[in-house]
């Protein structure tokens, strides 16, 4: 009979699947710009804790690799790459809302509620807590697009975008640990070059309709 105690890394893996999930929540409540950056690497933070609990506990030093890795493009790299965006761009500091903070709030509950329905049927078993972390990253993605529609800024767009990876990093990590370390590295490269790309396309829309909101894109022809 398998034991059923619970170990500080199982642990420590469960309570970091709540707070990447909080954070992920915490969008939308941001009100500046700023602060869904911070959020991102906050999150990113707790991405690579979870990746080097459970390579702790696997005895797995490609997990510790990538939980290294995480923390230095994610937390560190990215972050300053976007806060760059951000000071260069000379964009606007207040993120526009389709929705209020309490509905959207009270949507992401939903949507929460409705990942964790569709992840309880699946039959998922394992020491870090696979259907809870699958669940979160359901509901990190469905959260991410909701970002993405109610949130009029093209940098809350990017960083909603860049958590959906987190997303599926985490049930990656989750469901099949085994990940190879040179998969992680390619996909940080991944989200490097998309960063890049997103901060030119920030800069020659703040060049062309000085605004990095998505209210006057529909302008931007011919």
């Amino acid at each position: 009979m398998p034991s059923s105690s619970l170990t500080l890394q199982a642990a420590v893996a469960g309570l970091v699947v709540v707070a990447v999930l909080l954070t992920q929540l915490d969008l939308l409540r941001a009100f500046e710009v700023g602060e869904p950056v911070t959020l991102y690497a906050v999150q990113s933070f707790f991405i690579a804790v979870f990746a080097a609990a459970v390579g702790l506990q696997r005895g797995d030093a490609g997990l510790l690799v990538i939980a290294a890795l995480t923390l230095v493009v994610k937390v560190w790299l990215v972050r300053k790459l976007l806060r760059a965006v951000i000071a260069r761009a000379r964009v606007g500091i207040v993120i526009p809302m389709v929705i209020n903070v309490p509905l959207s709030l009270l949507i992401g509950l939903v949507l929460t509620g409705i990942a964790f329905i569709a992840a309880q049927p699946l039959p998922l078993a394992g020491q870090f807590l696979p259907r809870s972390a699958l669940a979160a990253s359901f509901a990190i993605l469905l959260i991410g697009f909701q970002v993405m529609a109610t949130r009029q800024h093209v940098v809350t767009q990017i960083v909603a975008l860049l958590t959906q990876e987190n997303g599926g990093f985490l049930a990656t990590i989750a469901i099949a640990p085994g990940l190879p370390p040179l998969v992680a590295v390619l996909i940080l490269f991944d989200v490097l070059i998309a960063v890049v790309v997103f901060g030119v396309l920030v800069r020659l829309l703040n060049a062309r309709a000085d605004t990095a909101t998505t209210e006057r894109l529909t302008q931007l022809q011919g």
